[in-house]
This record gives structure tokens, C-alpha cells and sequence, in this order.
């Protein structure tokens, strides 16, 4: 499980489950994650005295049965709100992606190299529970990953139902 501080620190863990009774080998298959983390080196949380790893596509790790390790000390880029944005002009502007959760959509930004910014159009709206001057969305939204963004040349979103997101460089 990939866990992801997009639009704090940028920093991201590896969480490993052991769900059998004894201690273990787990082998994780990277090969899906963001291209960044490939060759990062790793430490884990519990155990200070253990070697750092190397992350490559496939990485095994011990782990004591029904128990868990975090893989952490890992880095993603930071992610910059820019407001309710839509119809920006960017040079690299690819059909939509689709439906999913924010994070799905700025991991899969990642995984172009031409992608720097992603245009969201929010899908769950809700009225309740939030102050009477702000409008709270869920986590689901349609993805739009765009490059070379020029946020001059975007809409201002008066319903505030889009947002765009720049990678931090």
C-alpha cells in the first residue's frame, strides 16, 4: 500500500502486510508505483538497525506474521492547489483520464513525463457537514492531466466545481 503526502512534504511509505501467522518473505511488486520511487532507498520503521533498501520493480521484505513494516524516507513531488481553474492552455493536453479518487489522479500524472498539472472536474458535491460560505467536495473526481500549463490562460470557476493542481518543481 502506497501511502502519499501529495499536497504537503511529497514524502511517501510503503506499508507491507503479513495477514499469515508466522514471519515471512512479502514480495512487492513496484513495477505499478510511480516511476520516481524506483531506485530510492528505503528504511524501515521499525526496524532502525536494518539495512536501507533499494527500491527496484520487485523488492522482497521480511515480516513477523500478523504484522506490518512501513518502507519509509521516500520522496514524490509536492502538488500546489491554484484555485477553481478550468480551461487552462496547456501544450501537452490528452484525452481525460476518468473517474477517481484526487490521489489516483496525481499518481497518474506521474506516471507521464509530460504531465506537470492536473485540471480535476469535482463529482461529489455535498452540502453537509461544512460552514454556509464553503462548498466541500468528496474525494472523487474526473482527471485531467495536462504539461507546460500557462495559468494565465485559465477560467476562473465561479460554481467552484473544477480546480486545477501544479507539480511543485
Amino acid at each position: 500500500m502506497l501511502r502519499y503526502d501529495a499536497l504537503g512534504t511529497g514524502q511517501a511509505a510503503l506499508v507491507v502486510l503479513n495477514l499469515n501467522g508466522t514471519r515471512g518473505t512479502v514480495e512487492l511488486e513496484l513495477s505499478g508505483l510511480p516511476p520516481q520511487l524506483l531506485g530510492q532507498q528505503a528504511s524501515s520503521m521499525l526496524c532502525k538497525e536494518c539495512p536501507q533498501r533499494v527500491l527496484t520493480s520487485r523488492k522482497l521484505v521480511e515480516v513477523e506474521g500478523y504484522s506490518y513494516d512501513a518502507l519509509v524516507g521516500l520522496q514524490l513531488p509536492q502538488w500546489e492547489p491554484q484555485g477553481y481553474l478550468t480551461n487552462c492552455s496547456a501544450a501537452y493536453n490528452p484525452p481525460p483520464i476518468g473517474a477517481m479518487p484526487l490521489n489516483e489522479c496525481l499518481i497518474a500524472c506521474l506516471h507521464d513525463a509530460k504531465c506537470d498539472a492536473v485540471t480535476v472536474d469535482w463529482i461529489q458535491q455535498h452540502a453537509w457537514p461544512r460552514p454556509s460560505q464553503m462548498k466541500w467536495y468528496g474525494n472523487q473526481v474526473d482527471c485531467h492531466i495536462l504539461g507546460g500549463v500557462d495559468l494565465t490562460k485559465c477560467t476562473k470557476d465561479v460554481e467552484q466545481a473544477h480546480s486545477t493542481i501544479t507539480m511543485v518543481k
